[in-house]
């Protein structure tokens, strides 16, 4: 279990960095974040990840949900030094059509990240080549939560574990569901994380075996 405790140390302080503030109307269904799809591959040389879902533009800790909108962004890790001053472009291709773009460093210079425009145009996600001055390297993707179940199933089982909390809660709390593992170890196993949350210092949250939906952990 020191697994869980570690994902649940990295997602507190998750939390607590989101601490600005926001001022809109909560929604029925406050939801602020969803992740639906993860897809991963790797190689020597990268690690590429595929997720989408729903979330705010810009998700604050606050227990309010405003701007959401729906999301799906394309990950690339180089896993060498050298590779981290090129300039990538990908073509990520699915089902029944591909589209094409170019990757830009996220905001801590550690991985490149695209905005997939349009994931309903490509069907399911197959594979994504990227390229790089004279060089390109294609991925095959696996779907991760093929035989998991859903952020949804997650998010009741969830709400039905924290049930006597919520009720007797009278706090506006928004949502937050995500597909995670120990991050500093990527073939760590994944489960569902999700939190209800007030502020980036009180919230509730779960720990879901993606595989039977078996609760691990509920904090506090």
């Amino acid at each position: 279990m020191k697994k869980v405790f570690v994902i649940f140390v990295l997602l507190t302080l998750t939390l607590a960095l989101a601490a600005c503030g926001k001022d809109t109307p909560q929604q029925a269904e406050p939801i602020s974040y969803m992740q639906q799809t993860l897809y991963t591959s790797s190689s020597s040389n990268f690690r590429v990840s595929l997720s989408s879902g729903r979330s705010e533009s810009l998700f604050v800790a606050d227990g309010k949900v405003t701007d959401v909108k729906d999301f799906a962004t394309l990950s690339v890790v180089p896993l060498h030094v050298d590779l981290y001053n090129d300039t990538y472009t990908y073509t990520l291709t699915g089902s029944t059509g591909s589209v094409d773009g170019e990757l830009q460093k996220d905001n801590f210079g550690a991985s490149y990240e695209g905005a997939i425009p349009s994931m309903a145009s490509i069907g399911t996600p197959q594979t994504v080549t990227l390229k790089w001055g004279d060089h390109s390297e294609q991925f095959e993707l696996t779907d991760l939560l093929k035989d998991a179940i859903g952020a949804n199933d997650a998010k009741q089982i969830a709400q039905k574990t924290l049930a006597a909390k919520l009720e007797a809660d009278d706090h506006d709390r928004e949502i937050y569901v995500r597909f995670i593992n120990d991050a500093s170890t990527p073939d760590s196993p994944y489960y569902w994380y999700v939190a209800f949350i007030h502020s980036p210092t009180d919230y509730y949250s779960v720990l879901i075996d993606p595989t039977d939906g078996t609760v691990l952990s509920v904090n506090p």
